[in-house]
């Protein structure tokens, strides 16, 4: 039974790869980890025609009921809105409320879309309060293939 344990635990972590990242800057949140299935450190190459699933775990800057989220990439030396981001995320990819100083785990799965260009680029995730309030906001680099 403990080996069967110890091997579902060595799949697990085998496909979801702590991502580095970047805080989109000094005066916002980032998260504390951020794991992408598939990729490892720098190296995360997205394959056109899959989704692709991350965590991103946190700490709260504040209390709030419901959350927003931008996804957006930069091309060409501009961010521009990447995807569709989900109409609601509260209940489905983390619990709502938020309290301020209380950790938490963000679950997102987008698909990559075909007609998306092969381009290495970065992904900005910036996860907000309603009323535009930073929670979290990070950005990591990607391969599009």
């Amino acid at each position: 039974m403990i080996y069967l344990f110890l091997l579902l635990a060595l799949i697990n972590t085998s496909f979801a790869g702590e991502v580095n990242f970047d805080v989109c800057s000094d005066d916002l949140h980032g998260p504390t980890k951020v794991d992408v299935v598939g990729c490892e450190a720098d190296d995360c190459t997205l394959y056109k025609g899959k989704d692709v699933t991350f965590e991103a775990d946190f700490e709260s800057p504040v209390d709030t009921d419901d959350l927003t989220i931008a996804v957006s990439a930069r091309l060409f030396g501009v961010w521009q809105p990447w995807g569709k981001a989900p109409d609601k995320i509260c209940g489905v990819n983390i619990e709502c409320p938020l309290k301020k100083g209380q950790k938490y785990t963000y679950k997102f799965s987008t698909p990559i879309l075909a007609d998306y260009p092969s381009i290495r680029t970065r992904v900005k995730y910036n996860l907000k309060t309603p009323t535009g309030e930073n929670i979290i906001c990070f950005t990591f680099p990607v391969s599009i293939k």
